[in-house]
């Protein structure tokens, strides 16, 4: 599965495929394991696929200056300053992405119920200031639901 193949029309790549195969890691199955005990709760399928490529996508709606850059598994489970107080405030959900600002997109439990979230990284609640953009990985990337959410948030 090759993710920019099937996102939504409403989104496009800010790299060439140059770029993204040149910044592409190995993952293991260990791997997969160790960041959805991590998330402390399933993950969606897409989600995990992504992150099973290796590459870290970066993509935008089209003609729009907003960002959604994917990180590794590797930086997702670092001790990056945001990560900790993410992990003790939400206790379940995993920060997937960023702005590549201090804008931080997560699959959790926020106060709308599961789903995906945009959330200022130094708020410090991320709880009661996160917006939900949409219920699933799906509906944003692949059906285009929740995307004037994100426009409208920048």
């Amino acid at each position: 599965m090759e993710f920019l193949d099937i996102m939504s029309e409403q989104f496009e790549s800010i790299y060439s495929d140059e770029e993204l195969d040149s910044q592409t890691i190995t993952i293991t199955f260990d791997d997969i394991a160790k960041i959805i005990e991590f998330a402390n709760m399933p993950l969606p399928e897409l989600l995990l696929d992504i992150f099973r490529t290796g590459k870290s996508y970066g993509i935008a709606p089209i003609e729009e200056n907003v960002v959604i850059q994917f990180l590794n598994i590797y930086d997702i489970m670092s001790d990056d300053i945001f990560y900790p107080h993410f992990i003790k405030q939400m206790k379940k959900g995993i920060i997937f992405a960023n702005d590549l600002g201090d804008d931080l997109y997560f699959y959790g439990e926020g106060k709308d119920g599961i789903g995906i979230y945009v959330v200022e990284g130094t708020v410090g609640d991320y709880y009661n200031y996160a917006i939900k953009l949409a219920d699933t990985f799906e509906d944003l990337f692949i059906r285009g639901i929740g995307i004037d959410a994100l426009i409208k948030r920048y």
